[in-house]
Formats: C-alpha cells, structure tokens, sequence
C-alpha cells in the first residue's frame, strides 16, 4: 500500500508542477497583452484603450493600404465625443421620452426588417451561384485584350501638336508627360498601367487599341478631359483575376441582383391596387 500512496504522491507533484507552469505561461501571456493594450486617451477619468481603436477598424471596409496611424486621430475624436455626448445623455434621462420611444419602435421595425431580408438572401447568393458568376466574367472576357499605356494630356490642340513634334524629333515621352501633362498621372511619366477597352472613354480606347505597340500617336487626341498624346507600350491577353480575389465583389453584386429578385417574388405574391393622386385606379 504504502509503494502506491508513494507513486500517486510523485504523480501529484507531477501535475502541480505542471499545472504551475501552465499558470506561469498563461499569467505571462494575459500581462503581455495587457501592457500592449495601451491607454490612448482619458476622459473625466475614463480611459480609452488601445483595443478600443482596433475594434472599430475591425468594423469599418478599410481599403488594406490605408495605415491605422491616417485613420487613427479622426477615430479618437469620434470615440472622445461620444463619451461626452453620452454623459450628457444620461444626465438627461430621455429612456422613456414619447419621441425615444417613437424612434425606437421605428428603429426595431427597421432591423427586423434587415435581419429577415438578409437570411433570405444568404439563402438565395449560394456558392454555386457564386462560382456561376465568375465562369460567366471568366467567359465574357475570353480573348479580351488589355493595353498598358502612357499619355500626356493638355488643354488644346496646339499644345498636343507641339508634343507631338518634339517626340518626333526623339524627345523621351515619360520625361515630356512629367513637365507638360496636367492629368494626375504627370508625376509616374503618365503611366496609366494596364486598362481594357471599357475602363477608358472610348473615343480614348479606340486610338489606343488601334495603335501598334511602341508608337505614340500621330495626331492628338480628344476627349472631355482635353487633348490627349498616346504611347503604347504592351498589348496583352487579360487574365481573369483569382476567383478568391474577386469573390467578394461577386457576392455584393448577387446580393443586389437578389434584393431585386425578392421583391418582385413579394410583388408577385400579393394583390396589389394602385391609384393615383387623386384616388383614381391606376392599371
């Protein structure tokens, strides 16, 4: 007896030791994560954390290229006026004020409404539907070519002319469209990247896709944006972006393309009388 009251006092220690190092690591864990959530403001003693920020980004479409430190002085002005505004609410002690109440029973009409209408559009944007979506860009871009251009643009014919000549005689494009160009492209010698026949105006695209790469155009031009001179410097097929790149803009044009379709199902559902202004029936 006394050999296994030996073994279990050894197994014990084992899992305290254990256990303790558990502790150890966990404790550690929670005390970095508390010093990293930083105090960013304080006001009338209520502080402001750093998590706070990070929580409101988490909810906001922020383009990825957008640092938090050009969001970050808007976002905390916003949170410090609300805990103003909301010190003053509560002084005010407007829970039961008639019109709060009024807005408030509106308001829960109104999310109900949405949370209904949301479940019955993920239920109608499958991902079959979704993956049908992108074969139909996939097929309707097939054999589509895309240009990269550069161009030069300013407010007259003359102007253009003027360019065009000084090309002619071997003057560099990129280096002419930095000092001459008045469009937002001047500052990158005028490139415009890649683009496909849609994406520009078309009196623009048609000049472009006609010409051979390399050359720049002979004559200038027009467009509502002024007078144009044109470099081509690639000509390729356009490659379908990745399906798990472009999905989410697939999913916000079905669910569009499904709040349409529902409606019309309702419309079609109900007996519905419509008259005019005077109280006439309308057909």
């Amino acid at each position: 007896m006394s050999k296994y009251i030996k073994y279990l006092s050894i197994a014990l220690v084992l899992l305290a030791v254990i256990f303790g190092l558990n502790s150890n690591v966990e404790a550690k864990e929670n005390k970095k994560a508390k010093d990293s959530d930083v105090t960013v403001a304080i006001v009338d003693g209520q502080k402001i954390k750093k998590s706070e920020i990070l929580n409101v980004l988490k909810g906001q479409n922020i383009p990825p290229n957008v640092p938090m430190e050009a969001l970050y002085p808007q976002i905390i002005d916003t949170m410090i006026n609300d805990i103003l505004l909301e010190k003053k609410v509560k002084k005010a002690k407007l829970d039961n004020d008639p019109e709060v109440l009024k807005r408030l029973k509106i308001a829960k009409k109104q999310i109900i409404n949405a949370v209904f209408l949301e479940r019955e559009i993920d239920k109608m944007v499958t991902a079959n539907k979704i993956k049908a979506k992108y074969d139909e860009l996939v097929k309707k871009h097939k054999g589509e070519k895309i240009t990269h251009a550069r161009h030069i643009l300013v407010k007259t014919e003359k102007e253009a002319k003027d360019i065009i000549a000084e090309l002619d005689k071997g003057a560099n494009f990129a280096e002419l469209a930095k000092t001459k160009s008045t469009g937002p492209t001047a500052g990158n010698g005028g490139d415009l990247g890649y683009f496909s026949k849609g994406e520009m105006l078309p009196e623009f695209s048609k000049v472009a896709f006609e010409m051979k790469v390399g050359t720049y155009s002979k004559k200038p031009v027009k467009t509502q944006f002024g007078w144009h001179v044109i470099k081509v410097e690639d000509r390729k097929d356009m490659v379908p972006p990745p399906f798990e790149t472009i999905k989410p803009s697939l999913i916000s044009q079905l669910r569009q393309e499904a709040i349409g379709e529902y409606a019309k199902k309702l419309r079609k559902e109900a007996k519905i009388e419509r008259f005019d202004m005077n109280g006439k029936p309308l057909k």
